[in-house]
């Protein structure tokens, strides 16, 4: 497909350029679901090549860096993808696991935070706030964190022990 729409752009004059970055993103996207992790890191470079303001892009090659073991380069590309998308929980809790996985307590507690400014219903941020208050001594504030992800949680929860 992408090699038809370069040869077509090729022959023609067109009045502005067209990106071809959510092409490559999704071709990361199928790279990955068949465990292609070096075909979807690279697919994830073009898409940032065409866009590089494409925060879902800097997101997904994050978690293939992860994959990797490369965390360092995941966490530039998870900071990224916040600065792009300020408003999104998601990328806000998952910065915020790698950042509490790298030992970056206070970091990992802003983007915690944030994620819950984002979506005050989104559970997953205050399983690791309140255990980082548990772990701190704060009870009360531990009780508090742990009953609002449990008024907020669905009943079958499996994905989120991804912090620690």
């Amino acid at each position: 497909m992408l090699e038809g729409w370069r040869k077509w752009e090729g022959s023609v004059t067109l009045p502005m350029y067209v990106s071809k970055a959510l092409a490559e993103f999704s071709i990361g996207r199928i790279h990955l679901a068949r465990g292609d992790t070096k075909a979807a890191k690279e697919a994830y470079a073009r898409a940032l090549l065409e866009d590089l303001s494409f925060p879902m892009a800097h997101a997904d090659l994050a978690e293939v860096l992860l994959a990797d073991g490369d965390s360092a380069a995941a966490l530039l590309e998870y900071e990224t993808a916040v600065q792009l998308r300020q408003s999104d929980p998601v990328f806000h809790y998952r910065y915020g696991a790698l950042l509490l996985r790298r030992g970056r307590n206070t970091d990992a507690i802003r983007e915690f935070e944030a994620a819950i400014r984002s979506e005050p219903l989104f559970a997953l941020p205050y399983l690791p706030l309140a255990y980082m208050e548990e772990l701190s001594g704060s009870d009360s504030a531990a009780v508090q964190r742990y009953d609002a992800f449990l008024q907020r949680a669905s009943r079958d929860q499996s994905n989120l022990i991804d912090f620690a």
